[in-house]
């Protein structure tokens, strides 16, 4: 395989970066990966869920907080540095309306000096701290004051996804000259993030942002081996996706239990199965799944139609 010229980070996924799909995209060539966003109030209550969330379980694992309360940012980081995770990362791009509503995600880039306090905060535990980021909010593309923002505050890095707050995940929306803007307005490294698929996309993100590395978000859905490709190996085939699926939640099932892993497995099947033949059938089929012999027997139609 050609050696990377580039950083390849996995996203923080909600529901879907758990320590079995993190360990699967670290052997296809990650660099490194982020867990699930963990509510920081939520952690200083003494939560277990999301104490069990924040346990990186690989050293180049993040930990990604969310919260707009330094004081509450600072306990939290101090329990996560327990943990030893390679990072902690501070989410301000979060645009689920909740989140926003409460304060919390991409609501932060509202107030740059609060970004600034947080990532201070966050910074007392002694580990590195990054800062993801949007492009803006309100219409408003403030990205480079708030990355400035989180440098002054002694962040280590920061990712910028190139949309808006308001797009969501707007196929067609991502605006690599934010980025570029970024790139110019900081010194600490920038990772671009947004519709990365292929290496050509990441190429062309690369060339037009000057970006030091990229962070792969829903095309490592369904395909932990987007990392191989990323990095100048071969793309993996329906036979090996449905190979990787059946490692992946074998490894659900043995970390969580068939009960919970099975209904988290759900979401992940479905992405799985994107683009086979008969897929919206299996679909249909996959998000009722409750127990490993089901999705045994499936795993088995799945081969059966293959095989016609």
């Amino acid at each position: 395989m050609p050696k990377k010229m580039t950083s390849l980070n996995l996203a923080p996924l909600a529901g879907f970066t758990d320590k079995s799909f993190r360990a699967l995209c670290l052997e296809f060539g990650a660099d490194a990966v982020t867990t699930e966003m963990v509510s920081a109030k939520a952690l200083t209550f003494g939560d277990k869920k999301s104490l069990r969330l924040a346990i990186p379980a690989d050293p180049r694992c993040a930990v990604q907080l969310f919260g707009s309360e330094p004081a509450i940012i600072q306990e939290a980081a101090w329990i996560v540095a327990a943990l030893s995770p390679a990072a902690i990362d501070i989410n301000m791009g979060c645009p689920v309306p909740k989140v926003v509503g409460n304060g919390e995600g991409s609501a932060l880039m509202r107030n740059p000096a609060l970004i600034c306090r947080i990532v201070e905060a966050a910074r007392t535990c002694g580990l590195p701290v990054t800062v993801k980021l949007r492009a803006g909010i309100d219409g408003v593309k403030n990205a480079p004051e708030c990355a400035r923002a989180a440098q002054a505050g002694g962040a280590s890095a920061v990712t910028i996804h190139g949309r808006l707050r308001e797009q969501m995940y707007q196929p067609g929306t991502v605006d690599k000259a934010i980025i570029a803007a970024v790139k110019q307005a900081v010194s600490i490294p920038v990772y671009a993030n947004g519709d990365i698929a292929t290496p050509a996309d990441m190429a062309d993100m690369l060339w037009e942002t000057g970006a030091d590395g990229v962070m792969i978000g829903r095309a490592a859905l369904g395909n932990p081996a987007v990392f191989r490709e990323l990095a100048g190996g071969v793309p993996a085939d329906a036979a090996e996706r449905m190979a990787l699926c059946c490692r992946h939640i074998a490894a659900m099932v043995a970390d969580k239990g068939e009960g919970l892993a099975m209904r988290e497995a759900r979401a992940h099947l479905c992405w799985y199965l994107r683009g086979l033949h008969g897929a919206a059938a299996l679909r249909a089929k996959a998000v009722q799944l409750e127990t490993f012999s089901q999705f045994e027997a499936l795993m088995e139609e799945v081969e059966h139609l293959w095989t016609e």
